[in-house]
């Protein structure tokens, strides 16, 4: 029995080195397939980021490159377990790089939009502080202003995330201003704002006639549905959301003339823009020598009616292109006569 037990000791000693040396082996060529598949994962990391334009999910996917890198340098040190370990965490931040890639492509679309929907918001609002003379909500018109230019930056740098937060506080900025132009003054200015749109929309159903263009009925039934989320937006406590949905209704009347053929033709609002760039900059030259600040602020507001007046002309908006630039001309009149 004894003799029996240390053959079996003798054949176990033999056998246990070739066996760990076998497992050893197939733990190497597990690690080297976890590493090869790293790489898969950074590949197709690598084509999800270079369409997004991310600066964060490039800087994370370079990371998970220097980590995959460490990784192989581990593996080529016969050193597996810690070359899998830091794959793996190569490759969970190259997930991450694609998941942050993608969430930013939704921020710039998202972003893209409220610049648009805040600039248009913007030109109004200061155009109505301008008008009243209202120094607090041109306060914070102008905080707004700034806000709004560090979120031009940040979307031109591709940081869409940062921009869209700061376009959020630009838009708090412009509530603020919006509450004190309107509430601060009781309900009655932005009543009048309504009862405004309400008449153009009215004049622009009797213009069309009976049997409208369908186009232009169908932009018709858009206008009349914004005054009413308007007035809904005012029934909440939204004035700013009012005074856009307002001015869209307004817009979208001026695009229903245009459709029908109603409105002016596009030579004749051509005719004006070219008429206002010759004369701004005989003006601004003369409000500069005057060194009147009225006159400076009435030349700004020119400049915003003049290029609202050829972004409206570029949206088919051909009523409301010529009775934008209509003002920007008034404007002018009104900057030239300070400085005399």
């Amino acid at each position: 029995m004894l003799h029996v037990s240390r053959i079996l000791v003798w054949l176990l000693a033999l056998w246990l080195p070739a066996g760990l040396a076998l497992a050893q082996v197939e733990g190497r060529e597990l690690v080297r397939d976890y590493l090869d598949r790293t790489q898969e994962v950074l590949s197709q990391a690598r084509e999800v980021v270079a369409n997004s334009e991310s600066a964060r999910a490039r800087h994370i996917l370079r990371e998970a490159i220097n980590l995959q890198e460490q990784a192989e340098d581990l593996w080529r040190r016969e050193r597996p377990r810690q070359a899998q370990q830091v794959s793996a965490r190569s490759r969970r931040a190259a997930q991450l790089s694609v998941r942050v890639a993608r969430d930013e492509q939704g921020f710039e679309e998202r972003t893209r939009m409220r610049l648009e929907r805040l600039r248009d918001l913007h030109d109004q609002v200061l155009d109505r502080a301008l008008e009243v003379n209202d120094r607090r909500a041109l306060r914070f018109v102008r905080e707004a202003e700034r806000q709004f230019q560090r979120a031009r930056e940040q979307y031109a740098q591709h940081s869409y995330e940062m921009a869209f937060n700061l376009l959020k506080s630009a838009e708090i900025s412009l509530h603020r201003a919006t509450r004190l132009l309107f509430e601060g003054a009781g309900p009655a200015r932005l009543e009048n704002e309504m009862e405004r749109t309400r008449d153009l929309l009215a004049n622009t159903r009797e213009r069309l006639g009976n049997d409208p263009d369908p186009l232009a009925r169908e932009l018709l039934a858009r206008a009349h549905n914004e005054l009413e989320q308007a007035r809904a937006a005012v029934a909440r406590g939204e004035p700013l959301h009012a005074v856009h949905l307002l001015r869209q209704a307004r817009r979208q009347a001026g695009r229903a003339l245009s459709a029908s053929g109603g409105g002016p033709d596009v030579e004749t609002i051509q005719i004006q823009l070219a008429r206002w760039d010759a004369r701004y900059a005989e003006v601004a030259d003369a409000v500069r020598e005057s060194g009147s600040e009225e006159a400076g602020l009435l030349l700004d507001r020119a400049q915003r009616f003049r290029q609202r007046a050829g972004g409206l002309l570029q949206d088919d908006d051909r009523v409301g292109s010529l009775r934008q630039i209509k003002i920007a001309h008034d404007l002018l009149n009104e900057a030239i006569e300070l400085t005399r």
